[in-house]
C-alpha cells in the first residue's frame, strides 16, 4: 500500500537561473520551463522528472537585488 506524498511547492529567486536549472537537473532531475516572452518578469515553472510541477523560479534583475 502506498502512502500519499505531501504537497510541497518551491519558490526560487535567483540571479543565475541557468546555473540553478543546471544544478536542479543534475541533482534531482528537475527542469525549468522556458520564460514566457509576454511576461515582464522572467518566471519559469519547475517540473519534476514525472512532468508534474514542483515550483517556480524568478530571475532577479539588478533593481530587485537592490
Amino acid at each position: 500500500m502506498s502512502r500519499p506524498v505531501p504537497f510541497c511547492w518551491y519558490e526560487l529567486m535567483t540571479s543565475d537561473d541557468e546555473g540553478a536549472a543546471d544544478f536542479d537537473q543534475a541533482v534531482v532531475g528537475w527542469s525549468f520551463s522556458a520564460p514566457d516572452p509576454q511576461s515582464p518578469m522572467d518566471y519559469r515553472m519547475i517540473a519534476r522528472s514525472d512532468c508534474g510541477a514542483n515550483g517556480g523560479a524568478l530571475t532577479l534583475i539588478a533593481e530587485m537585488q537592490a
